[in-house]
């Protein structure tokens, strides 16, 4: 048996696994998804509450997964490392560090993410390389592991089966990364402050077909290169990929809807000066270009599976939801589920259909996100011992069976 503890970290998530029980039913193996938060919550709030809920661990967790780059997921765990006393505390200590393998057309995600974050809070971004270099910092042997569906790794002592992000693209999504690069190129011309933080992020790409980071000496010719070459494939960088007939269907095209509150709540209401003057027309464009590359970043969430017992989505949206729930990588039931987008996401009926039961269902969410979770859960009532939020319930402990779909609260 495991167990998994869900930190109350208020618009953001945050959940620790520990597994490899001892004869005495302590954790040998700890593995931590995600940690960071939003809206009036810090990251170093989220760090403290990591640190005291890891208080009683010899060394660092041995597993680190973040879901994808989104800083409401992964800056607190940069905050927990750069938090450690000097003097390397995990000296020769091994770590390994799981995320999304973003496929080839949108390596550069990543990179756009943590320039707009740089221009909208005012500060220097924290891009994802740094995180490896904070734990690194603390003495750790860090081993990053880029992962698609079809591949696993262990945590808690257990195999966890990568069932998200694909390894391709279908042929909408590439069509619109091609697009959005050209957007937000065209929209970095206008706002300086955008420009010369794409630069900034370009000349540090944490690759994501190794296990290797890759610093350009040159920013302004890695951002101009990218735009130029996804641009003249239309987003293809494998000539032999085949056009996707069902991107249409139920929902699977990439959404060209605008979601207005999802960024408002990424923003957290303040700008930096230098978008603050933005003309009403100049606004609207910039956060249509940041809702697109949002809704992208979410949809190829890294979305990972332990058996029967634990199924998580990350911020998984409709899209992604729907190609999974028919892509046959799902099982029927788990023990837990991790409700996709802090329990805020919507689904197709499509999805819906193929959606897991569950014995529990958690959302992690604060007060902001809180209420779009009931409607979400409206859609998939198959919990037989109901659904649980830590902004409602606050931290939350289970027991799961190692291989059966069972799921008991502890606290």
């Amino acid at each position: 048996m495991f167990t998994v503890t869900f930190l109350n970290v208020g618009d953001g998530a945050c959940a620790v696994y520990r597994g490899g029980m001892d004869p005495f039913l302590q954790p040998r193996q700890v593995m931590v998804v995600d940690c960071g938060t939003s809206g009036k919550h810090t990251s170093a709030q989220a760090a403290f509450l990591l640190d005291r809920e890891l208080g009683d661990l010899n060394g660092p967790p041995e597993t680190i997964v973040v879901s994808h780059f989104d800083a409401d997921h992964w800056t607190g765990l940069h905050q927990y490392a750069i938090g450690k006393e000097p003097g390397k505390p995990f000296s020769g200590e091994p770590v390994q560090l799981v995320y999304p393998m973003l496929p080839r057309p949108v390596s550069w995600l990543s990179a756009l993410m943590s320039a707009f974050v740089t221009v909208e809070s005012g500060y220097a971004s924290v891009s994802a390389l740094d995180l490896k270099r904070a734990w690194t910092d603390t003495g750790a042997i860090v081993t990053a592991q880029p992962m698609s569906a079809g591949q696993s790794f262990r945590g808690a002592d257990q195999k966890w089966n990568v069932l998200w992000p694909p390894k391709e693209l279908p042929r909408s999504w590439r069509t619109a990364a091609a697009r959005i690069l050209k957007e937000a190129g065209e929209l970095a011309e206008k706002i300086p402050a955008l420009d010369q933080a794409f630069k900034e992020a370009y000349g540090e790409l944490w690759r994501s077909d190794s296990d290797e980071t890759t610093a350009s000496p040159r920013g302004d010719e890695a951002w101009s290169d990218a735009r130029t070459r996804l641009e003249e494939t239309g987003g293809y960088d494998d000539e032999q990929h085949e056009p996707d007939t069902e991107d249409e269907q139920d929902g699977e095209a990439f959404p060209s809807d605008a979601d207005d509150d999802e960024i408002q709540d990424q923003l957290g209401g303040e700008m930096a000066p230098g978008l603050r003057e933005l003309s009403e027309e100049l606004a609207l464009e910039y956060q249509k270009v940041r809702g697109d590359l949002q809704r992208m970043n979410n949809g190829l969430s890294l979305v990972i599976a332990a058996g029967q017992s634990v199924l998580t989505y990350g911020d998984a949206e409709k899209w992604a939801l729907t190609r999974l729930a028919s892509s046959g990588l799902l099982l029927r039931s788990y023990g837990l589920i991790v409700a996709p987008h802090h329990g805020t996401a919507t689904l197709t009926q499509k999805a819906a259909r193929g959606f897991p039961r569950a014995d529990v269902v958690v959302s992690q969410n604060g007060h902001e996100r809180h209420n779009g979770y009931n409607k979400w859960y409206d859609r998939v009532p198959r919990t037989p011992f109901g659904s649980y939020s830590t902004h409602r319930n606050g931290n939350l402990t289970f027991w799961l069976g190692d291989f059966s779909c069972d799921a008991l609260l502890i606290s």
